[in-house]
């Protein structure tokens, strides 16, 4: 049974490199040269606490956690300021760091 199996999996195997090779065309565009500035690759994680009926949550566990308020820091907001303003205001904070970044 153990053989059958083997002889299958490498049989299967075999047949999508074989059909991968048929297929495959390459890049879509021609490859060129990278920029001489640096590049940055990103991305964030965004969240908030539900306020301004943005419907978002973040868990009791996360909320407690001695994390969650270097996150807050990070976005440059205080618990205080999302309850007066909305989640909306995470949002805002990180389009105007974005905005103010070099680029």
């Amino acid at each position: 049974m153990v053989k059958t199996t083997s002889l299958i999996l490498t049989f299967v195997l075999v047949s999508l490199l074989i059909i991968r090779e048929v297929l495959f065309e390459g890049a879509a565009a021609p490859p060129t040269s990278l920029p001489k500035a640096p590049i940055i690759d990103m991305h964030v994680h965004i969240a908030g606490l539900g306020y301004g009926e943005s419907g978002c949550f973040v868990s009791e566990e996360m909320k407690k956690s001695y994390k969650f308020d270097y996150y807050l820091a990070a976005f440059g907001v205080k618990r205080q300021e999302l309850e007066a303003e909305g989640d909306q205001l995470l949002v805002q904070r990180l389009a105007n760091t974005i905005e103010a970044s070099d680029k």
